[in-house]
């Protein structure tokens, strides 16, 4: 049976292939509908209901202080069968939860991670020549018999390096993007924990991949990557701009890192970009 999709529904459909997981709040800064009523009461509500449903959603229902969760809505391998259709590609090419939903603890984490991505797409449409050349999200696995996360990737054996150092680095994402002429490799990560000794540790493995130029020989690029360093807490990240800045071994890193809030950088990527030593950043600042 041929299924009639309105102009809305195929760009919630599209939405969802770009970004994995989406609330109705993100569509609506998609331009997905008109709001974010008309699209969860209309909208999500018709692709979740035709059968079999084109959109799955879950539910988190509500948290004590915090108040009800928005619905998270994805791709079902039916919606995802229509957007290949209309991409005219095969349907393995796309990345979608193919067993819906499947966390419960990483809520917040994800939302802000999904409205970084959209930032960013964002910034570099508003760019005449910027590209975005990928964006892989921590939770896209692998294809094979050895499922892991696309971003996790192995340090090179350094008999310098503590003898229960970390085996891998798995940055929450990792992205390309042209501007202005240059293409900038990055790795991000979301920092939700006030525990600005376990965000240390973790940049601080960073700067081993840096150092073993493991990214940019990973993704084949003619430069070291960028860290970008987002955080929820204000006072945490202050505090490990002092850290970093007190360790003699961070000076020579000091130009790849890059660090912004979550409710800066969710919303609007250009602007509120510095560096540990506090100085503006110039990273898309144009």
């Amino acid at each position: 049976m041929m299924i009639s999709l309105s102009e809305n529904d195929n760009k919630a459909l599209f939405s969802l292939a770009s970004y994995q997981y989406l609330t109705a709040s993100q569509m609506e800064r998609l331009g997905v509908g008109k709001n974010r009523k008309t699209i969860r009461d209309y909208t999500l509500r018709r692709l979740t209901r035709i059968r079999p449903a084109l959109v799955g959603a879950q539910d988190f229902g509500m948290i004590p202080g915090v108040g009800r969760l928005e619905v998270v809505y994805f791709l079902t391998e039916h919606g995802a069968q229509i957007v290949a259709e209309q991409l005219r590609c095969d349907v393995s090419e796309l990345v979608y939860p193919k067993h819906g939903i499947r966390y419960q603890d990483d809520y917040f984490h994800r939302i802000h991670h999904v409205n970084f991505h959209i930032s960013l797409r964002q910034w570099v449409d508003q760019r005449p020549g910027a590209e975005l050349e990928f964006f892989n999200s921590y939770y896209t696995k692998t294809k094979g018999k050895k499922i892991r996360s696309v971003n996790q990737v192995y340090f090179k054996p350094n008999p310098s390096l503590p003898m229960h150092y970390r085996k891998t680095i798995e940055p929450d994402g990792i992205f390309r993007f042209t501007a202005s002429g240059k293409s900038f490799l990055c790795a991000m990560e979301i920092h939700r924990k006030p525990d600005s000794k376990y965000i240390t540790k973790q940049l601080d493995t960073h700067m081993t991949a840096l150092d073993q130029s493991l990214l940019a020989e990973q993704y084949d690029h003619p430069a070291d990557n960028l860290v970008l360093s987002v955080h929820e807490s204000v006072s945490s990240f202050k505090s490990v701009q002092r850290r970093l800045m007190d360790n003699p071994e961070f000076e020579k890193f000091l130009p790849f890192f890059h660090f912004n809030l979550t409710e800066y950088a969710g919303a609007d990527l250009q602007g509120h970009w510095i560096t540990a030593d506090g100085k503006n950043s110039s990273l898309f600042a144009e």
